[in-house]
């Protein structure tokens, strides 16, 4: 049986391992650090800095020769792993080989969550093979059905052109795991403009306020958030690609605008007491309204679940309630050599009030690298505090063709019915939501160059009292940088 050692072992390609791995590489350049990853690429994230804490990302495949020649000290072993012994320290892989390490990071990320019960005619995006296999099978299809309301499903709708598209989502609007309804008004219409002519004029801004308990917003935290490995980047793959010709007799759509967004239920494969349509699909589904729907193929995005097996079988690692390996303000496991990191974690420690777990890259980066301090500062006995990225959440990417910025609580999650969001919104250019609680900005979501990211997120750190500006905290005509700087 083989057999390798090393001073840290990372299991997981992902931008958590990879974080992790470049990190201990530049604290310690004399470990051996030793990166297990399923395939013979990682994912590589690098960022270019928004604000204090909000960093968009660029995220790029490279090979393992690649990473050694970036590395020097790491290396990179293709295998999966089968089994961990956290008393002996040992990693056993599905081959047979077995690794030994003084300290190990869990950083297998996430799997897809499917509604839909398996079959070939359907597919769940999460990787480049996903991608890939999703863009072989646009090249001939005449529709396709997307289901799930989240940051992968929403841009792959916007994306999409020569092919219907038929979105299924559980919520009364769109892109839920990002935007509350409002936001989703103002960017609906970017589903329906596109080879529309620009407005020779931009309608001017709109203000409103509203208080949560007059809507009976519960606050509670998002539920089905996705994860995305694939990085901000995923849909470069699909760019400038449309679909093959429809066939003939069928409905051709060459715009998004063709898109029929259905807020219902989950699909289910459809009854054999139901009669199916008159056309011929090679693959029909049911809807909760008891709709049948006739498509090529089904794409499921629908979110996911951290990744924790085989660490919980033999290595008996304590789980989160959200079925995330357990870890402290270390993020150490409940075995003291084992940590974790990314999506397949859960910080059991008291979170800080404006910074909440989302299982997004950009905190898959940053909990990598905290990680990697973490192992490096426990093995060489030396004290460290936490990082400060978990002070706030913070999070960069784009939705539907407009850049969006999430700081703090910024849809009130954990604030109840408590709080008063004040909101600018200036059609097809801008949409401004700030979340307040006793004159004190709590959270900002901002779509659209707004160019108040760096305001809020002091204002969120600082805690200042900005109650005596009322509703012109938002007034278009108003500098507030003027007020705090």
């Amino acid at each position: 049986m083989a057999e390798e050692k090393c001073t840290y072992l990372i299991i997981g390609g992902g931008i958590a391992g990879v974080s992790c791995a470049e990190q201990l590489s530049f604290d310690e350049p004399s470990a051996d650090v030793l990166l297990v990853s399923a395939a013979d690429t990682v994912r590589q994230a690098s960022a270019v800095q928004v604000t204090r804490l909000a960093h968009e990302l660029r995220v790029r495949e490279v090979s393992g020769r690649r990473l050694a020649e970036l590395y020097p000290n790491v290396r990179l072993r293709q295998g999966l792993a089968a089994g961990l012994d956290a008393q002996r320290k040992e990693l056993r892989l599905a081959d047979g080989a077995v690794v030994r390490y003084d300290r190990v990071c869990v950083c297998t990320g996430a799997r897809p969550r499917f509604p839909l019960p398996e079959h070939p005619a359907v597919i769940g995006i999460r990787d480049g093979h996903s991608v890939e296999e999703l863009r072989r099978r646009l090249s001939s299809a005449r529709r396709v059905l997307i289901v799930g309301n989240g940051g992968i499903a929403s841009e792959l709708v916007f994306a999409l052109q020569d092919v219907e598209v038929i979105w299924v989502i559980r919520d009364g609007s769109i892109s839920s795991t990002f935007v509350d309804p409002g936001a989703a008004e103002f960017l609906l219409p970017q589903l329906e403009k596109q080879g529309a002519e620009e407005p020779t004029k931009a309608p001017g801004p709109r203000r409103w306020r509203y208080n949560a308990a007059e809507l009976g917003v519960d606050g509670a935290p998002l539920a089905g958030v996705p994860g995305c490995a694939l990085g901000p980047d995923w849909l470069q793959r699909l760019e400038g690609f449309t679909a093959g010709t429809a066939a003939e007799g069928a409905e051709h759509y060459a715009t998004p605008r063709a898109l029929r967004p259905l807020p219902v239920g989950l699909c289910a494969p459809p009854r054999s007491n139901v009669p199916l349509p008159a056309d011929s699909w090679p693959v029909y589904v049911e809807l909760s309204s008891g709709e049948i729907v006739g498509c090529d193929f089904v794409v499921s995005a629908t979110g996911v679940r951290p990744n924790t097996e085989p660490f919980t079988a033999d290595a008996a690692l304590r789980l989160a309630d959200d079925g995330g390996l357990l870890v402290d303000e270390h993020m150490r496991t409940s075995e003291p050599t084992v940590y974790a990191a990314g999506d397949v974690c859960t910080p059991g420690w008291e979170l800080a009030p404006h910074w909440l777990q989302m299982r997004l890259w950009s905190q898959a980066r940053q909990m990598g690298l905290y990680a990697a301090k973490c192992m490096s500062a426990d093995r060489l006995g030396q004290p460290l505090l936490m990082d400060f990225c978990f002070e706030m959440f913070a999070h960069v990417t784009r939705l539907l063709g407009h850049k969006l910025i999430l700081l703090g609580l910024y849809n009130g999650q954990r604030l109840g019915t408590d709080y008063t969001a004040l909101i600018r919104m200036t059609p097809g250019v801008e949409f401004v939501k700030v979340v307040l609680r006793g004159g004190r900005v709590q959270g900002a979501l901002l779509l659209g160059d707004t160019e108040l990211e760096e305001t809020f997120e002091n204002l969120i750190l600082s805690q200042m009292d900005v109650s005596h500006l009322g509703d012109d905290l938002l007034a278009p005509d108003v500098d507030i940088d003027d007020y705090f700087d």
